[in-house]
């Protein structure tokens, strides 16, 4: 009887192929989705109340829409940022990258005195 764990003579076998690493666990977190209104005027006068897309609500919002929420300019978002008024981090190590802000940051902003975010303070 033949060795099972010897190979046939004449074959070459194969080299071992070396072990995948682990991949690290990636934290998942539910995504919020809001589900907004639409309003469609009728002829009679009366409006016809629909729902619109769904959408997915971002932990972290970029400058631009920071300042849509908060009712200032983007150029006045990314100087506080700069001046780091409010949390951000960069997308990107680059020195010149975007910013993310928490979208908690906006009640803050907006809860808070005027006068604590006004530059050259």
């Amino acid at each position: 009887m033949r060795n099972p764990s010897k190979p046939k003579a004449g074959k070459k076998q194969a080299p071992a192929k070396a072990a995948r690493p682990a991949r690290a666990p990636v934290a998942t977190t539910t995504p919020r989705v809001r589900v907004p209104t639409v309003l469609i005027p009728q002829g009679d006068g009366s409006y016809l109340v629909k729902t619109g897309a769904p959408v997915l609500d971002h932990d972290e919002i970029g400058t631009r829409e920071f300042a849509r929420r908060a009712n200032i300019s983007q150029d006045h978002a990314c100087r506080l940022c700069d001046l780091g008024v409010i949390r951000c981090r960069r997308k990107s190590p680059r020195p010149h990258s975007s910013y993310l802000i928490p979208a908690s940051e906006v009640e803050r902003f907006r809860a808070a005195d005027p006068h604590e975010f006004k530059e050259g303070q």
